[in-house]
């Protein structure tokens, strides 16, 4: 009995132990960033943030029905809208705590902000076998910004090198998804690495969802993570034994086994559309992706040679895995940065995971120095460290107060303009400019043509409309009417134009005068204005003859000739559509049998038709758009209905049939090890 208190003692140093350091990162980022778990709204209105509050703001009222998204371009899958894990949580948040979608948004990204530090500390400090050193790398992470240091362009954009890049991703660009995956980065590595050292099926589980949530969270985060995997494994392997294949392969395992978890949220057709969409986003990165292969292989030549001097000197797993991921990550963007070469899409934007490795690389090199010194010195370089980071503390406080300031919304231009679009829901889609048009779904239900993530357009006709009515041709008669007739034939009856005194954050019409003599619905401020794109419906179905529908697509925005014969097919006569959930809808008409119905929504392989039960063809026009043949005479009911198709189902069964096949593999090993004890 006497031994009793001396063990519990030792217990309680343990936890305190292993609890303090993260317990104390995760407060330091949050006294950091605390405003950002109040605020609703900032000043930063032209950031994309507006379109991930839009996604949790309709997640939040439509928890059951997230199948179909018809509120951006022109109509989409649930999963194109965006990866969801971050929209999901932001949505529970909203719905159990209480809390509007744009505070509830700020909220769990702040917790992922503090977060990002703290994940960061366990995967260093396993890799290194040490919590100082996890606790040193976490405060190096927590209060330096690399970036800043490396690039004037971020140095300027940043205001000074020694400010908050992180902070500021965040804030001035709503970068909430890049950061949370940033922030789990460490953690799926961590989880890989030690589900292939136990090889337990509870490791292995924990594993594959730290994984699956990263890629669940942000494309960017992805790709990173595949760059991490990478060089954990190359870490990892410091000689030939039994146990190198087989790290290889177990991490492969738990890959596969992610993607099946994750599979209905990034299916093969949301990775397609990424891949296609990802060389125009932000630039022109055609070549980068043409010669990334290239660049992928000298990459990996480079980390061989570096594996080979590490194998001489036998450097520790965290040198090796944070020089390993500062080379894959801080390649693309100093590359941009310094001689404005992209090695691949966007290469500025992964910035935040070189702040990342950099920091990772920078504490284990001064660990590496002191880890064998007298306990005097380490304590001295310790001390140091912490006196010289102390001001970064004050510097990126007061940096955070300046940054995070709250704003009423409705005085901004952009919420005036989308007040009126909410308030006419007759309108059956709208053409919103600029930041009007992210966060137009943040406050209605409006359909637009635009909407927040260009990466998973299902078309390449939206980019080339917005193009068209911002700058259009020289030819002011000419712009005018060739926008006319594309918006008409994607179901736009209203445009929205901010004038040349606009107090929008984008003036994204160099020409607003161009549109002047369209029907004005609507004047704001500034020469923003709201006009109607004159047509005699108000619908998005159309009937129309068998040879009216789209047959052939444009050469260009200005090919408009059969834009303009299908734009006065769908004028002849109109079908009544009604919604009836996210994902069905009814459409009635009068008609021949030998008519068809244009349905101007994004046509899926999702979608099937049906009259009086049977079901009916549905087929893509050459702008993307749906054509349904009833074969119908007199009074047609047609129901529509969006199920996801083939794909989509086999995502869900692969999905349900790995969580399953985890839950069986845990049980039976739970069987084992008890049957073990007992005999």
């Amino acid at each position: 009995m006497e031994s009793t208190g001396p063990d519990k003692s030792s217990a309680l140093k343990t936890r305190l132990s292993r609890f303090t350091p993260p317990l104390v990162l995760f407060l330091l980022n949050a006294f950091v960033c605390r405003e950002l778990f109040t605020v609703e709204y900032t000043r930063y209105t032209g950031s994309i943030e507006a379109a991930y509050v839009s996604i949790s703001r309709i997640v939040m009222e439509h928890w059951s029905d997230l199948r179909w998204f018809p509120e951006w371009y022109g109509g989409i899958p649930q999963q194109n809208s965006y990866p969801p894990l971050l929209h999901i949580l932001v949505a529970a948040a909203g719905t159990f705590g209480g809390m509007p979608p744009a505070l509830a948004h700020h909220a769990v990204s702040a917790a992922f902000y503090a977060f990002g530090p703290v994940a960061l500390y366990w995967l260093a400090a396993r890799l290194s076998g040490s919590r100082v050193a996890g606790f040193l790398t976490g405060l190096v992470y927590s209060l330096l910004s690399p970036s800043a240091l490396l690039s004037r362009e971020v140095r300027v954009d940043l205001g000074g090198p020694w400010l908050d890049r992180r902070l500021d991703v965040l804030v001035v660009y709503g970068e909430g998804p890049h950061i949370a995956a940033v922030a789990l980065l460490p953690l799926a590595i961590f989880a890989l690495d030690r589900a292939m050292e136990s090889r337990r099926p509870g490791d292995t589980l924990f594993a594959a969802i730290a994984l699956a949530a990263v890629a669940a969270t942000n494309w960017l985060g992805a790709l990173a993570l595949a760059a991490g995997v990478f060089c954990l494994l190359l870490a990892r392997t410091s000689r030939v034994d039994r146990r190198l294949l087989g790290n290889w392969l177990w991490a492969a395992l738990c890959g596969g086994l992610a993607y099946l978890l994750a599979s209905p949220c990034i299916p093969p057709s949301t990775i397609h559309a990424v891949r296609l969409n990802s060389p125009t986003i932000g630039g022109d990165y055609h070549l980068a992706v043409q010669f990334l292969p290239l660049v992928v292989l000298a990459g990996v030549a480079i980390a061989a040679c570096l594996k080979l001097l590490f194998a001489r000197v036998n450097a520790n797993p965290a040198i090796q895995f944070f020089t390993f991921f500062s080379l894959f990550m801080g390649a693309p963007p100093l590359f941009a940065y310094w001689r404005g070469i992209a090695l691949l899409p966007q290469p500025a934007r992964y910035h935040i995971e070189m702040d990342l490795a950099f920091c990772g690389l920078a504490a284990a090199l001064v660990w590496m120095a002191v880890e064998r010194r007298r306990p005097a010195v380490r304590i001295a370089v310790g001390a140091a460290v912490v006196v010289l980071l102390i001001p970064q503390v004050v510097r990126y406080r007061g940096y955070a107060r300046g940054l995070i300031t709250p704003i009423d919304i409705r005085a901004t231009a952009e919420y005036k303009m989308d007040e009126w679009f909410g308030a006419h829901p007759g309108i059956p889609r709208v053409f919103a400019p600029g930041a009007a048009s992210f966060w137009l779904n943040s406050f209605n239900d409006t359909p637009q043509l635009g909407g927040g993530f260009d990466q998973c357009r299902p078309y390449p006709w939206n980019a080339m409309i917005t193009y068209l009515v911002y700058a259009g041709p020289p030819d002011s008669k000419q712009h005018l009417e060739a926008s006319v007739l594309w918006l008409k034939a994607f179901g736009v009856r209203a445009l929205g134009v901010a004038g040349a005194g606009t107090g929008q954050v984008y003036r994204t019409f160099p020409k607003p005068d161009d549109f002047a003599s369209l029907p004005v619905l609507w004047r704001g401020d500034g020469g923003d204005a709201i006009y109607e794109i004159p047509a005699p419906w108000n619908s998005l179905a159309h009937v129309i003859g068998p040879e009216d529908w789209m047959r052939h697509a444009p050469a260009g925005a200005l090919d408009v000739d059969d834009i303009g014969r299908y734009d006065a097919a769908i004028e002849r006569a109109q079908a009544q559509v009604q919604w009836t959930s996210r994902h069905t809808v009814t459409l009635t008409a009068e008609m021949r049998a030998d008519q068809l119905v244009s349905f101007q929504e994004t046509w899926h392989e999702g979608w099937h038709a049906r009259v009086n039960g049977r079901r009916r063809r549905v087929f893509a026009d050459a702008l993307g758009q749906m054509v349904i043949e009833p074969r119908c005479g007199g009074l047609c009911r047609v129901e529509l209905e969006y199920d996801g198709g083939r794909e989509m189902k086999a995502a869900l069964t692969g999905s349900a049939a790995a969580w399953l096949g985890c839950f069986v593999w845990i049980g039976y090993g739970q069987l084992r090890r008890r049957a073990v004890i007992v005999g």
